[in-house]
């Protein structure tokens, strides 16, 4: 292989290494759900879980239907009767605690779930340029193409700072035969969103961390 060849080898390969890099990014950029700390109640069992109530709490109308019919699906997927909580209270904002206490009894409700937010952080992750030489020797000095390619070949990745969201969700799940000490299971969530992910976007994963670990808890 000439000199030449080898330079339009180098250029090439520098612009799949330059690919990988970009995709490198996209992918940090989308990670998913971490469940960071959850309790259960000592003796709590999913044997009496029948019917669920789910409840997000959200400024937003959308994202509140959003997340409450996702939920309400996905338990009913496990076999339990679940209903989002905007059939029954359209306006969070004006929830009488005492009638949807009554409905929860009158429709054989046997569990709430509530998830709201309480925490928002910006994190940045830098990651510096790295570089790498491939052993050309001084021979890619011979022409332009060489050395162009070079060039590229060495750059492994020309570094980057991605500035995320990371948001905390905390959800409870309820005895709804229970005044007080109800609290069966409690866990917090994280949730990293980058500037191009759209308002409710990573809901799904949310629902699975909170599933996953219920499940595990054997608390569903």
């Amino acid at each position: 292989m000439n000199k030449n060849e080898e330079g339009r080898v180098g250029l090439w390969r520098g612009f799949r290494v330059a690919a990988v890099a970009t995709a490198a990014i996209g992918l940090l950029a989308c990670s998913a759900t971490t469940m960071v700390t959850s309790w259960k109640a000592p003796g709590a069992s999913k044997v009496t879980v029948k019917k669920v109530l789910v409840l997000g709490v959200s400024n937003t109308d959308s994202l509140r239907r959003t997340y409450e019919d996702d939920f309400a699906s996905e338990l009913s997927k496990l076999g339990y009767l679940a209903v989002a909580s905007y059939n029954w209270v359209p306006d969070a904002s004006k929830i009488d605690e005492g009638a949807l206490a009554a409905r929860i009894k009158a429709e054989g409700v046997t569990n709430v779930l509530v998830t709201r937010l309480v925490g928002k952080k910006e994190v940045t992750t830098i990651t510096a340029p790295t570089y790498a030489g491939v052993g050309y020797g001084p021979g890619y000095y011979g022409g332009w193409g060489s050395y162009y390619g070079y060039g590229y070949s060495t750059m492994v990745s020309p570094g980057y700072a991605i500035t995320n969201d990371v948001v905390t969700l905390e959800t409870n799940f309820y005895d709804a035969s229970k005044a007080t000490d109800a609290l069966v299971w409690s866990g917090q969530t994280e949730t990293t969103l980058s500037p191009s992910d759209a308002a409710g976007s990573k809901i799904a994963s949310v629902i699975q961390a909170v599933v996953y670990n219920m499940r595990a808890k054997g608390v569903i």
